[in-house]
């Protein structure tokens, strides 16, 4: 029988955090979300967990705002209130959906945020193991021993259409005028498909690839969330670089102006998460 888990919100993580969100040099408004919670669950189970959202909405008038703060609040109830945590992939797929439905009925019952939707990405941490899903093209990456890792998959056109190519090694450029349109987001009419998969570059083999979920964090090792705002203006190794600078504090900051340095034409937005060197064992 599952163990029954309460969680409770709590004011102490047991991680380290630092958030940040712009609305860029070009929006006129902020349409993204970002939250993170700690939490700590009953007794016996008394594990600390974290919960991290960043949710980049989409729709005029204000709508992709409505999206995305519909998206992060939805998500973190419906984590709030399990009562199991021994399936947190079913529990964060379920909660997608949950938000889902919320957002197509808002947009249904307001005619000036038809269509609306978002993007969304979250991690759950329970005690050092990492639980993930996405949907759109927010992403998460792991910085561990100095190299940095996209766990996400983009659910572009440009992105399908280079996993459907790859083989014949087809070059497809991000200038494209349809390269960044979202073929799945939340706010979809159509059944939605929540991705827990874990990107193959990320590991080296089908048997870490099937044990990711719940991978066990190390002391120094850093989970970024981020919104499109940050990945298409800077690389991979910029991203890298900005983490791995003195003042840790600054570290969401240093990433945002650094995209804003480089036009800031979208909102940006991030959350870092820091395994510190002394982590609690819990």
């Amino acid at each position: 029988m599952d163990t029954e888990t309460f969680l409770q919100p709590n004011h102490t993580a047991h991680l380290e955090v630092v958030q940040f969100s712009h609305r860029g040099l070009v929006r006129e408004n902020n349409e993204d979300h970002i939250l993170v919670q700690p939490f700590s669950s009953a007794q016996p189970d008394a594990r600390s967990v974290l919960l991290a959202i960043l949710a980049d909405g989409v729709g005029g008038h204000r709508a992709g705002e409505v999206a995305s703060r519909i998206a992060v609040e939805s998500i973190a109830a419906s984590v709030q209130t399990c009562t199991d945590l021994n399936h947190p992939e079913g529990l964060l797929e379920a909660a997608f959906i949950t938000a889902n439905q919320e957002i197509v009925q808002q947009s249904q019952n307001n005619e000036s945020q038809k269509g609306m939707g978002t993007t969304c990405v979250c991690a759950l941490v329970i005690g050092h193991s990492l639980y993930m899903a996405n949907i759109g093209d927010s992403r998460l990456y792991l910085l561990h021993n100095r190299n940095i890792k996209q766990l996400t998959f983009d659910h572009t056109w440009l992105e399908e259409l280079s996993e459907a190519g790859r083989s014949g090694e087809t070059k497809i450029s991000r200038a494209h005028p349809l390269a960044h349109v979202l073929i799945r987001y939340l706010g979809s009419i159509e059944p939605i498909h929540v991705d827990l998969r874990i990107h193959a570059d990320a590991v080296d083999t089908e048997e870490e690839m099937r044990n990711l979920q719940g991978m066990q964090l190390e002391t120094g090792d850093i989970l970024l969330l981020s919104s499109d705002g940050i990945s298409d203006l800077l690389t991979d190794e910029e991203i890298k670089d900005n983490l791995l600078k003195r003042r840790w504090d600054q570290a969401a900051r240093r990433l945002v102006y650094c995209a804003l340095k480089k036009g800031g034409h979208d909102n940006a937005s991030v959350i870092i998460i820091r395994v510190p060197e002394n982590p609690k064992k819990k």
